[in-house]
């Protein structure tokens, strides 16, 4: 398959999620005005910065003059998980060039990677395919990321108060889309249920810190479970 199919391929495939991340962009561009940010730093945030979680904690800070330094400490945290991502996907991307890895690095937000990932597992592209068909899905989401924030910047504050509130149900609404499909296994079940539980008792955690003991709860259960899954006689001889 061309390139350019390999990128439709992963349009398409990233579609369905949008339903979810439009609203998101929305709420983010209506929040970060709402807050004292200008337009432009609204827009300039969703390119430069491209994640939606920690713009919406920046803007939330902003918004109560924290210091810088406690802003980006915060949004650090909360992005931490992209060095998991990044360790999953590093057999892939080892083979590309620089130029490949900063780009695909700049699209790899939680929507692009579930979708990436799901396809890597298939083995049935090369490192160079999956670049192509990762590009498609990036640019599926990022498109619709900027232009949804600007909207928001546009009208958000034109719309009555509880609008950004119905809105902001759409983001665990589409994490959940994300999730389900990928627990096939029992580890990852194992991994999601820890994770998902203990994110509830650590919510009350200040600054997100609840979302780094979740993911490192889900991790270590993921890991303990599989470790106690009998190998097959093939890996026993092996």
């Amino acid at each position: 398959m061309s390139k350019w199919g390999l990128c439709w391929q992963g349009y398409r495939a990233t579609t369905p999620l949008m339903v979810g991340v439009a609203p998101f962009g929305f709420v983010f561009g209506a929040i970060a005005t709402g807050n004292g940010m200008s337009g432009a730093e609204a827009v300039g945030m969703s390119i430069i910065v491209l994640a939606g979680s920690s713009q919406f904690i920046a803007a939330q800070l902003l918004g109560d003059h924290t210091p810088a330094l406690i802003i980006i400490l915060t949004t650090f945290v909360v992005n931490l998980r992209h060095f998991l991502y990044s360790a999953s996907l590093a057999s892939f991307v080892r083979p590309l060039s620089k130029g490949w890895r900063a780009l695909l690095a700049y699209m790899m937000v939680d929507e692009v990677y579930a979708i990436v990932i799901t396809r890597h597992l298939k083995r049935d592209l090369t490192a160079s395919e999956l670049a192509w068909f990762f590009v498609g899905s990036g640019f599926c989401l990022i498109s619709l990321w900027w232009t949804s924030t600007f909207v928001g910047v546009m009208i958000g504050n034109i719309l009555p108060a509880n609008t950004v509130d119905l809105l902001s149900f759409t983001l665990p609404l589409i994490f959940t889309a994300i999730v389900i499909p990928a627990l096939k296994t029992r580890p990852m079940l194992f991994a999601a249920l820890s994770a998902g539980i203990t994110g509830i008792i650590c919510a009350p955690m200040p600054n997100k810190l609840g979302l780094l003991v979740a993911a490192a709860v889900g991790i270590a259960a993921g890991l303990w479970s599989e470790s106690q899954i009998a190998p097959t006689p093939s890996q026993e001889a092996a």
